[in-house]
């Protein structure tokens, strides 16, 4: 198992362009994927436009199997429109190796279960 932290800044005006797109992409690889083991999304409440992403899969297959299924490409969509534009800028922080990770469950965009 393996995660990755990925770091993006967006522009104000495009925030909840991303937050919808991420959510979607997330709640639909939790539901579908069985090997994607958590998809958490993270704002910075100091930096304005400041999101920490959170993803975890079982092996790199499950990775593979999420960027080739139905839910990434409508975000990486919306991603690259959002770099065209100048918009939003991005980093993976690590890749970690993961130890024990329960698969995520009862998850919500809005936090409630």
């Amino acid at each position: 198992m393996f995660a990755m932290l990925i770091e993006l800044t967006v522009m104000s005006e495009h925030r909840q362009t991303l937050v919808n797109a991420l959510t979607a992409d997330g709640s639909g690889s939790l539901r579908d994927e069985s090997g994607t083991l958590r998809f958490d999304l993270y704002e910075d409440p100091a930096i304005a436009g400041r999101f920490y992403l959170i993803e975890a899969y079982a092996d790199e297959a499950a990775l593979q199997a999420h960027l080739n299924g139905t839910h990434y490409p409508p975000v990486a969509r919306v991603l690259q429109s959002l770099r065209d534009q100048g918009a939003i800028t991005s980093r993976t922080i690590a890749r970690p190796n993961g130890v024990f990770l329960r698969r995520a469950t009862g998850w919500s965009p809005d936090g409630s279960q």
